[in-house]
């Protein structure tokens, strides 16, 4: 799939916290929230953003922006919901960055871009052109050197929301449809 430079958009997670929650795990939260026996939350729930699982569909805020907002850093912890809920980003995709410190700039955008833009292909059924994708990582070497996870998050190119998983969706109709 030929990468679009247009529809790939940075988040960074803000602070250390991010290797510290990804260490200690779900249990900062009481277990993570609620979920089916298929492993789809049920229940909104507060998360770490490592914790999030593929599928995941959430919303943060920042200063009144939401997590997709282009270079906007995030607070470490998203509302997850369940995904018939209004959701502003859908994990689809997780993987590990390289190199001893945290790529930047055009390094950065080339590693998402591996990771991130065939899974979006295949997890939305299509070469969607009004789905876009944010990633999160952490922000500085010192979160880098003990997490190197990299997170990507469907969002749509108007910043609305969600009312059901990106899933195999092909149309922005489908999915802004309540």
């Amino acid at each position: 799939m030929p990468r679009s430079r247009a529809a790939l958009r940075s988040v960074l997670a803000a602070s250390a916290l991010v290797a510290t929650l990804s260490v200690t795990g779900c249990s900062l939260f009481g277990g993570g929230p609620e979920r089916d026996d298929a492993g789809n939350v049920t229940k909104a729930a507060s998360l770490g953003i490592d914790d999030l699982q593929i599928g995941d569909c959430f919303n943060t805020s920042v200063s009144g922006k939401t997590a997709s907002s282009e270079d906007t850093e995030v607070e470490t912890n998203v509302k997850v919901v369940p995904c018939t809920e209004a959701h502003t980003d859908e994990v689809f995709a997780k993987g590990k960055l390289t190199g001893t410190t945290l790529p930047s700039g055009s390094e950065l955008e080339d590693q998402a871009a591996a990771i991130c833009d065939e899974a979006l292909a295949k997890y939305v059924g299509d070469d969607n052109t009004d789905v876009l994708y944010a990633y999160y990582t952490a922000n500085d070497n010192i979160s880098y050197a003990t997490n190197k996870t990299l997170t990507c998050a469907i969002a749509l190119e108007d910043g609305s929301a969600m009312n059901r998983t990106a899933k195999g969706v092909k149309t922005l109709e489908a999915l802004t449809a309540k």
